[in-house]
């Protein structure tokens, strides 16, 4: 279906074609030196020491976890409200997920909940930032310390967010990246492990590589996560706009909220006064029982705006049933998932799009 207004809609041209069409002509399409620039060029932009690029953020995730060596044995908490990697490459490398529940304003690890849940097999913390709102990550580094863990800082969303003051990669051990379409920029598809700790970082660079170090020689168990040419060309584009894409998303972002606030019945995402927002997604919470909250996801459809649920919490789902994991109480996380839908918050929206989009909400509700 084509929508008027689709949900994600990066802001690509010519330049990120004709990089990638250089590429091409070029004949060298695989892992080469456009990727090492592109991983200089993100690590430099976040102020960290290494970026190692991955075929995806899903990959980011899995790598990072192998490379600090957690496996069978281990726990893992996570949020149940989050797209599944998070559970997904938990159970991958042998851990078991722990499902841990969110606070009721950013939809972000609720420290509590993941306090009730630490035991003596806890190994790390992935806190989702969710929508591109940080964590409270001060918060959960220091529970992370305190109990000897590791704090893999999952900023798939939250590219160009900060908290109080730091960039989103100034916490934990390892931050992964993604760069699929819908995020702060894009590859099409793509990911990125950062880190200031060296070690990690040369475990990271081989675990993505096949495991191997020099070529043939293999030293550990690894797996075939590079990225393309073509992708960091497009990488290297994007991140000539990055600063561009954040000041019209945070900017469409200030009108959607300012317009929604005249609306019964519907709330609109938080920013909290030391929290930079990256509006990876725009998500609002239903808040009347005047429609249900798929009526109006197709009511919009009708009019040619794209909504989704972001999202559907992963201890509700089929996969969970075949794994041993753990959870905690997960109350917010059951009422959040039953009432929210995200809205479309791409850098291209127009104020004609953004006064359509009310329009159609007031009127619905």
């Amino acid at each position: 279906m084509l929508y008027k207004i689709p949900l994600a809609n990066p802001l690509i041209g010519e330049e990120e074609a004709r990089a990638v069409y250089e590429v091409v002509r070029s004949g060298w399409v695989r892992e080469g030196e456009l990727v090492r620039r592109f991983e200089e060029e993100f690590a430099r932009y976040l102020g960290v020491r290494h970026a190692i690029a991955t075929s995806s953020g899903t990959a980011a995730l899995h790598v990072a976890l192998a490379a600090l060596g957690v496996g069978p044995g281990d726990e893992v908490i996570v949020p149940s409200f989050t797209c599944v990697p998070p559970v997904a490459m938990a159970l991958l490398v042998g851990a078991t997920p722990v499902l841990a529940d969110i606070e009721p304003e950013t939809y972000n690890l609720d420290p509590g909940s993941v306090e009730r849940v630490i035991t003596n097999r806890t190994k790390a913390i992935i806190p989702i930032n969710y929508a591109g709102h940080p964590a409270e990550l001060e918060v959960l580094q220091e529970i992370a310390e305190d109990h000897g863990l590791y704090l893999l800082n999952d900023a798939a969303q939250a590219l160009g967010a900060s908290y109080k003051g730091r960039g989103i990669a100034d916490f934990g051990q390892v931050s992964i990246f993604s760069f699929s379409p819908n995020k702060t920029i894009t590859t099409g598809e793509g990911g990125m492990v950062v880190t200031n700790d060296d070690e990690l970082a040369e475990r990271a660079r081989i675990i993505k590589d096949y495991g191997q170090k020099p070529r043939f020689h293999y030293v550990e168990l690894g797996h075939n996560y590079h990225m393309t040419e073509m992708q960091a060309a497009m990488g290297l584009a994007q991140l000539r706009k990055i600063d561009r894409i954040l000041k019209l998303k945070r900017r469409n972002a200030r009108l959607m909220t300012e317009l929604l606030d005249e609306l019964d019945g519907i709330r609109p995402p938080i920013e909290k006064p030391y929290c930079t927002h990256a509006y990876c997604l725009y998500t609002v919470r239903l808040t009347t029982d005047k429609i249900g909250r798929d009526e109006l996801m197709a009511a919009l459809a009708a009019r040619g705006i794209q909504t989704r649920v972001y999202f559907p919490p992963v201890h509700g789902s089929p996969l969970m049933a075949k794994y041993a994991h753990r959870r905690d109480r997960l109350t917010v996380t059951e009422e959040v998932a039953s009432s929210v839908l995200s809205l479309p918050i791409s850098p291209t929206l127009t104020e004609e799009d953004i006064f359509y989009m009310r329009e159609a909400l007031e009127s619905l509700l």
